[in-house]
């Protein structure tokens, strides 16, 4: 059996071997470490992200609930109407409702008397109105109720007139 002779200088190399040996055995054992922290993390990034899609979604169906979020031009939205009568034959017809209405139409053939200014293709927002004449006359009194419709109702309403 050999003796290391530690007279010699022999030991020097075993030295010099063994510090990058160490080094590696360091090295390995940080690169696992810093693998199990990026799965970890990684996971922790996906659990965040599945959160926030979650809540996203539960935003957007609270906010579609509350008609705050944008509908199809199809839908008609919350919209609702008030006839008011100013003076005389004026009427003022005023969108009560929290959404904007497009295209708002009182067809002629649907009242009776004489009328200037019903709305054709209006655009009203919230609490905006138009104002418009019906004259009644002799056969024709001023009708009880108008019919109206707007982009997403083309079926007409009825909306009382004030007497």
């Amino acid at each position: 059996m050999d003796v290391i002779d530690w007279a010699s200088k022999n030991w020097e190399f075993l030295l010099v071997g063994a510090v990058p040996v160490s080094l590696s055995v360091i090295a390995i054992v940080l690169s696992v470490r810093s693998l199990r922290w990026e799965k970890t993390s990684a996971e922790a990034a996906m659990r965040s992200a599945n959160a926030a899609e979650v809540a996203n979604q539960l935003t957007k169906q609270l906010l579609t609930r509350e008609n705050l979020i944008e509908r199809s031009p199809d839908e008609p939205g919350n919209v609702q109407w008030e006839i008011t009568r100013p003076s005389g034959n004026l009427f003022r017809l005023r969108n009560i409702g929290t959404d904007t209405a497009e295209d708002v139409t009182i067809p002629a053939e649907t009242t009776s008397g004489i009328t200037r200014g019903l709305p054709d293709g209006a655009t009203l927002r919230p609490n905006e109105a138009v104002e418009f004449l019906i004259h009644g006359r002799m056969g024709s009194p001023i009708p009880h109720t108008v019919y109206l419709t707007w982009r997403g109702q083309e079926e007409p309403i009825a909306v009382p007139m004030p007497s």
